[in-house]
């Protein structure tokens, strides 16, 4: 029996520090970006998916005259105070006929639809509960040599955490604290260790974890599979935090729109 899988696209982060500076655009997701907004670009992709039944997008007010220009198959919703909060907002204005939940960031302009696609079967094939794309270093410094971001050192080598998951919309409802923590921690790898356990803590930093060490002790604490799926797409570890986040993308998507 297939799976229906739907979307939550998280567009309520602040503009911050340089970019906002730069941008004077309060939301991350309504900057420009190629004549559209980065918002725009977010859209398209989950629009192409061929996997994707429908997205409700989570965000300011702002944002729903991009949202109706889609048609069907896509909504809006007023967003909360935090991240979880319109995560879970966006997990259960979808109902309960949705099996799995993609969650995307906004600000991540070169996820394409493709690639959406792929996480979603990379989970579907795995059957785990929660999926999360991890991007290589190397991948990443090679398509983006300018581009800063936040690695992980593992056994296996060096990630980075990718702008999009998949995982079961009955373990996001049943989980939800849980669920709360990991997002708070997602961007620190010694709180997302301090969660997973002690000995993970002391031994991560070493690059002593393998990525199925983190798998199994993620699982047993969290009571739900969890999967890392490594990525090779780069598109899936960039998002535009800073001012030359913004700089990285609009020079990958210059030859797109030259």
């Amino acid at each position: 029996m297939s799976s229906t899988v739907s979307a939550v696209l998280l567009a309520g982060g602040p503009t911050k520090g340089d970019l906002l500076e730069h941008t004077r655009q309060p939301y991350r997701a309504l900057i420009p970006l190629g004549g559209r907004t980065l918002l725009e670009h977010s859209l398209t992709a989950l629009g192409e998916a061929r996997s994707i039944d429908y997205t409700v997008v989570v965000g300011p007010a702002e944002c729903r005259p991009y949202v109706n220009a889609c048609g069907e198959g896509f909504g809006w919703m007023p967003m909360g105070e935090t991240l979880v909060d319109n995560l879970m907002a966006g997990v259960q204005a979808l109902g309960a006929e949705t099996d799995v939940v993609l969650a995307c960031a906004a600000d991540a302009p070169l996820i394409t639809g493709a690639l959406v696609d792929r996480v979603v079967a990379a989970a579907l094939e795995r059957s785990a509960d929660f999926c999360y794309p991890i991007v290589p270093r190397e991948v990443c410094q090679s398509a983006f040599p300018a581009g800063r971001r936040t690695y992980v050192r593992l056994r296996d080598g060096a990630f980075t955490g990718g702008n999009l998951m998949a995982a079961s919309r009955e373990l996001l409802m049943e989980h939800q604290g849980r669920i709360a923590e990991i997002f708070a921690a997602r961007k620190s790898p010694m709180k997302l260790a301090r969660i997973l356990g002690l000995g993970l803590a002391l031994r991560l930093p070493l690059g002593l974890v393998s990525i199925g060490d983190a798998e199994a002790r993620a699982g047993k604490i969290l009571g739900f599979p969890v999967s890392a799926w490594i990525c090779d797409d780069p598109a899936a570890g960039v998002d535009v935090d800073k001012l030359a986040d913004l700089e990285t993308v609009e020079q990958a998507l210059a030859p797109q729109h030259g």
